[in-house]
């Protein structure tokens, strides 16, 4: 899977192992504003990251996380979709 990076940030392919990271930001409040996706509990998290990896795996979305650099913290997710 690629990788993605700037002086500013990293994207980095969203797994199993590191979707974890996400987790403070998915309490965020009014975060579903930004979001078609329920992602507020553990559970729907890793569902959403589960949907997103199944994506990747049937070449139709491209799933990673996204690396802050410069505040040197995990910002979020994001995916390239709609692969064809």
């Amino acid at each position: 899977m690629p990788r993605l990076e700037n002086k500013h940030a990293l994207l980095a392919p969203l797994t199993l192992e590191n979707y974890s990271h996400l987790e403070v930001i998915s309490q965020e409040k009014n975060l579903i504003h930004y979001s078609p996706s329920t992602i507020s509990t553990p559970e729907s998290l890793r569902a959403y990251v589960e949907v997103a990896l199944k994506g990747y795996e049937e070449q139709t979305a491209i799933p990673f996380i996204i690396y802050d650099k410069v505040k040197q913290q995990y910002a979020g997710s994001t995916r390239f979709g709609l692969i064809n």
